[in-house]
């Protein structure tokens, strides 16, 4: 009975979908127990309002990654099985060129309307230029990280994306 079991498992997991599902859950559950226990590292070090600065940042980080994208990572998804070979690669460099130029100039003004919009509403500065230039340019590059993640998906190789997104997520 044993060793049906163990062939039944392996069995499953010579298929391509049980295989790629067991990676990206131990990938995804690694991902958030990390950010789960550093927490406490973080409430450590950080005073209350410090940590809300930099949650402020984050999501100020989250929300113009968004509108820095421009919808192009979910367009990726729906044309990637679509098109092949030479009109694929064209594909990919509209995309990349396209964001690259488009993607910059949101970010930059995303970043000036986050400098003067904390300071109108809080009525302080709240945000130095270092900091929404950091912010902005991890907005920025975030596309790039999303749509390799993306690839990697596209392609299968479920296992490379395990071992990225856990070195993203350290």
């Amino acid at each position: 009975m044993n060793l049906n079991v163990r062939s039944k498992i392996a069995n499953l997991f010579s298929k391509n979908i049980f295989r790629d599902s067991f990676y990206y859950t131990i990938g995804a559950f690694l991902v958030k127990g990390i950010n789960f226990f550093l927490v406490p590292v973080y409430t450590s070090y950080l005073s209350p309002s410090e940590y809300g600065v930099l949650d402020l940042y984050l999501t100020f980080t989250n929300i113009l990654t968004i509108f820095c994208s421009l919808g192009l990572s979910q367009l990726i998804f729906v044309e990637f099985y679509k098109i092949q070979g030479e009109e694929r690669k064209r594909f990919f460099s509209t995309i990349i060129w396209g964001y690259t130029l488009f993607g910059l100039l949101i970010c930059v003004a995303g970043g000036f309307l986050f400098r003067f919009g904390s300071q109108f509403f809080t009525k302080i500065v709240l945000a130095n230029t270092l900091s929404i230039a950091l912010t902005s340019a991890i907005a920025y590059i975030s596309f790039y990280q999303t749509n390799f993640f993306n690839y990697l998906r596209l392609a299968s190789r479920s296992k490379l994306f395990m071992f990225f997104s856990i070195g993203t997520g350290v």
